[in-house]
Parts: C-alpha cells; structure tokens; sequence
C-alpha cells in the first residue's frame, strides 16, 4: 500500500503524530491490564517506530508483522534484536507466542470484510501465550488524535462485540 513512500513514511507522520507520547500511553495501557507484559507482537507494525519506543523506553520486548516488504525492510534495521516478519494478518502464523498483541493506527480495517475481522482476531488468539487475559479492542476516539496525553483511551473487552457468526 505505501511501498513506494515507505522510506518518506515516518518523515511525513512525525509532522501530526506523536509517536513517544502515543508509545507512553500505549505502555501505560499494557501495564495497567496487564501488569506482568513483557512481550509483544505489533501486528501491521509498519516502519516499527511504536515498536521500537516501546522496546527502547519502555522496556518490551517487541516483534512485528507487516504486509508491506518494504516496511519490515525499515522495522528490521530499526529493531535489530527483534523478529520482523512480512506476513498478512489474516493469516499469519509466526514461531513465537506473546503476552500482548498490537494492531495499531486503524490497520484492521485494511482486511475489509467482517469474516477477515474474525480470522484476524482468531490469530492473534492464536499467538497469546495467556488466554486469561480479555482480548481488548482499544479505540481513541477521532477528536482525540491530536491530545494523546489525556485519558482518551477506550478499552472494550471483545466478548461485548456483536457475535461474526458461526465459525
């Protein structure tokens, strides 16, 4: 999708994002669910800026997905330590297991149908290692995207969605 910007990428979102404030409240939110978190897997991690504040400032271990070669190209030299696979999230299937899974910046929302949602949501099941924790859909509201810092977070246990259908 952005291939042929991936090198310009972080250059035009670091103009209205605020990836160290963003990656803050992200490790608060972890924290405050999920109080023993040490690992996560960023899935659509793009050029893994997230990933690499939270490994850097935060103290995670950090692995990612991406669909785009070109951004798993960038995440890998940003992350050297970690694991960057290319992989579609609907489908992938990656060596590891975590205690927390990202899909980040509404990157869900390129599988496009409902019955994508679903398999989606089944494979990051499928690489938790705790199944104990509620799987958590996290949104921020659109008025809030400029004002990180506030508590603007919204955290809803996916059991409280609307069932997809049989399986």
């Amino acid at each position: 999708m952005f291939a042929e910007s991936a090198d310009l990428y972080d250059l035009v979102y670091a103009a209205y994002k605020d990836y160290p404030a963003e990656a803050t409240e992200l490790a608060n939110l972890i924290r405050s669910a999920h109080p023993h978190a040490r690992t996560i897997l960023d899935v659509a991690c793009g050029t893994g800026e997230h990933a690499r504040l939270l490994t850097e400032q935060h103290g995670f271990v950090v692995d990612g997905l991406d669909l785009d070669p070109a951004f798993v190209r960038i995440a890998q030299q940003k992350l050297p330590r970690a694991s960057v696979s290319a992989g579609d999230m609907t489908s992938f299937a990656v060596p590891g297991r975590y205690d927390v899974v990202l899909c980040l910046f509404s990157s869900i929302g390129y599988v496009r149908t409902l019955q994508n949602v679903q398999r989606t949501l089944e494979r990051f099941h499928a690489h938790l290692y705790d199944h104990s924790h509620p799987c958590r859909m996290v949104q921020r509201p659109a008025s809030a995207t400029t004002h990180v810092g506030q508590e603007l977070w919204k955290a809803t246990p996916v059991d409280q969605f609307e069932p997809l259908g049989p399986r």
